[in-house]
């Protein structure tokens, strides 16, 4: 199957339309580090036609448009941290206009101040998340006003539970779906015990954006230490996950896997598109 054939809805008039999968951009952040535009050219090249940006690399977001267009990629999302989206909202939402982008996302909300990751998890609690929901309403109104949807991205911390409510449900609970959208990564949801593909049938409506990570098997978990393979090489059913999120009203999917050596992650990328190439999905 052409990659291009990945946009194609041919499964029927009445059948879900399918999802374009990109390339998150953090897969291959350290050959970004040292060469922007020819890992852009390189990921144009294995078949991908969207990207999402993790951070920018000091670039100005009409250097990396123009970069874009002379590969034929396309950016529908764009992720910030928390402190640019707290500090600095203005220019941030300025900077996504620029580029291009419908999604301006989340990175990750803050832990608790602790000496170490043990520390900080063991002081969250279900307020945090009470307070971070409003703060996520907050920056989604202003996001909207410019025309943009701010997303969240989760990681494993927001499955903990709190005398049996879960994290991640309240956030879900107490959001706005018109204002924050979740970029459920399905990686770190499978990583906490949760079944992504489940998320996303009994909360349609709310995940726009996926991050299409697979897990490797049998390894020791530990709270935000994933460990990610090509997809098809792990844990997680992708037949069922990407059913679901078609039906559920996810409109793209990044493939995503911990960065490494450039040569063995750019092949990588180009691996797991061609096994979501053959599942034709």
């Amino acid at each position: 199957m052409a990659a291009g054939s990945l946009n194609a809805h041919s499964w029927g008039a009445d059948a879900p339309a399918r999802i374009p999968i990109g390339l998150e951009l953090y897969t291959v952040d350290e050959a970004m580090k040292v060469d922007f535009a020819g890992t852009l050219r390189k990921v144009a090249e294995i078949g991908y036609r969207e990207v999402e940006f993790p951070w920018y690399h000091g670039h100005s977001a009409a250097e990396i448009a123009a970069t874009l267009r002379a590969n034929g990629l396309k950016c529908r999302s764009g992720l910030f941290t928390w402190d640019e989206l707290e500090s600095d909202l203005p220019a941030r939402i300025a900077f996504a206009r620029a580029l291009g982008v419908k999604y301006m996302g989340c990175v990750m909300m803050p832990l608790p101040e602790a000496a170490d990751l043990r520390g900080a998890l063991g002081k969250l609690s279900i307020d945090d998340f009470k307070r971070y929901a409003d703060r996520f309403n907050a920056i989604g109104a202003q996001v909207r006003k410019e025309g943009l949807q701010f997303t969240y991205h989760n990681h494993d911390f927001e499955f903990l539970e709190f005398d049996g409510v879960v994290g991640y449900d309240e956030l879900l609970r107490l959001t706005d779906p018109k204002l924050v959208q979740m970029e459920m990564d399905v990686g770190w949801v499978a990583w906490a015990g949760y079944d992504p593909a489940r998320y996303l049938r009994e909360h349609a409506g709310r995940t726009a954006l996926l991050h299409v990570r697979a897990l490797k098997r049998d390894v020791p978990h530990k709270p935000l230490e994933m460990h990610s393979v090509e997809i098809g090489r792990g844990v997680i059913d992708w037949k069922e996950l990407l059913a679901a999120a078609r039906t559920s009203g996810v409109e793209i999917g990044y493939v995503e896997q911990d960065p490494g050596q450039p040569p063995i992650l750019l092949e990588s990328a180009g691996i797991s598109l061609q096994y979501l190439q053959k599942l034709h999905y």
